[in-house]
């Protein structure tokens, strides 16, 4: 990395693409590193994906095409997990929004004349209009959450400012698309990686309006059934100054090439701590991701668990008594008979097999 000095770093917090004043090689660098910190987290939860897959599954109440001596057989799926999670809704939703009101103030410590409280109703009042008025798609987003969650164990909501819209944003992501290394300690501090789809249009939106890196990316054929480009947004640390100490960004990259299109900083000059040698001693980021766990997973694991772990074995095992009583009735109620000893079975019937 090249020597920067702590102007330099300083310097980084107005940019909107820091990613512009790094060479070649060093773009190369970050790139590749985070795609493989990327793989080494997802790799880390992979039993994690095939549990939220079979829950996923349940939910949606997906059919399997059960088959059984070459015949269609019942398959029916019991909503047992599905009818769990939206109740635990239906009963959070009132708790959470009460009318237009969803944030509260608190005083802490004494107030005689009312100064504080004054203050905090002003604050929770802006704050309520911002959520309610000008957030788009938040009730509807914390709806969502609120089935989510509890389904899979996890959500999470990204709150930040959005250049394109002018204002401050809210926005669902979910267990699947945000990949934290599935051991890690705390959430917080861990670095996460945020699956993206961007189509070619809106990825050119945001070259022209200076935000991303041009890497020359090539527009997907129409007969592709996947027309989006998939980036990694990665909230990770790097040394960019090369003084032994790395400092929060935020990366993004191409899936497919790697390249690196954008790096921004994740702190403000508030949150930098020097010492008498004006070198940095530390640096406090800012947070993008607020969780809504569920539940606390038995293992300690940052990804909770859900209904979707907890009724899993309890929703296959009424499926599995729903589909063999219906299948035995099927099979009470179908005409019967004997098999003379002169009958000729055709090769491919039932009974030959």
């Amino acid at each position: 990395m090249k020597k920067r000095s702590l102007k330099d770093i300083l310097s980084f917090i107005k940019m909107d693409n820091i990613a512009d004043e790094l060479d070649k090689d060093e773009l190369i660098t970050i790139g590749n590193t985070v795609y493989e910190d990327y793989q080494t987290d997802k790799e880390s939860r992979k039993d994690w994906e095939t549990t939220y897959e079979d829950a996923m599954n349940l939910a949606k109440q997906v059919a399997d095409n059960r088959e059984y001596a070459g015949e269609k057989v019942s398959d029916v799926k019991y909503p047992t997990i599905a009818s769990a999670a939206i109740q635990y809704a239906a009963r959070a939703y009132p708790a959470i929004i009460k009318g237009d009101e969803v944030l509260k103030h608190k005083v802490i410590g004494a107030d005689p004349q009312g100064i504080k409280a004054a203050r905090g109703m002003r604050v929770s009042t802006h704050m309520n209009y911002q959520i309610m008025e000008q957030m788009d798609g938040w009730e509807d987003g914390m709806d969502q959450l609120l089935v989510y969650h509890a389904l899979v164990g996890n959500c999470f909501k990204k709150t930040y400012y959005c250049q394109e819209k002018g204002q401050n944003v809210s926005e669902i992501v979910l267990a699947e698309d945000l990949v934290v290394n599935y051991y890690a300690k705390n959430f917080d501090d861990a670095p996460k990686t945020q699956i993206l789809k961007y189509s070619h249009n809106q990825y050119r939106e945001n070259v022209l309006m200076g935000i991303w890196r041009d890497i020359d990316l090539q527009k997907p054929d129409d007969n592709e059934e996947d027309k989006t480009h998939t980036f990694f947004e990665q909230h990770r640390l790097l040394d960019l100054d090369d003084d032994g100490y790395e400092e929060p960004y935020i990366v993004t990259i191409e899936e497919e090439s790697k390249d690196v299109v954008r790096v921004v900083a994740r702190f403000d000059k508030d949150g930098i701590q020097i010492n008498t040698k004006n070198e940095i001693v530390k640096i406090i980021p800012e947070k993008y991701y607020t969780e809504f766990p569920f539940m606390p997973s038995f293992d300690g694991s940052i990804y909770r668990m859900g209904f979707g772990i907890l009724l899993s074995p309890l929703n296959h095992s009424i499926n599995t008594l729903f589909n063999q009583l219906i299948d035995a009735g099927s099979l009470a109620t179908r005409q019967g008979g004997f098999l003379g000893r002169g009958i000729r079975l055709l090769r491919g019937s039932v009974f030959w097999r």
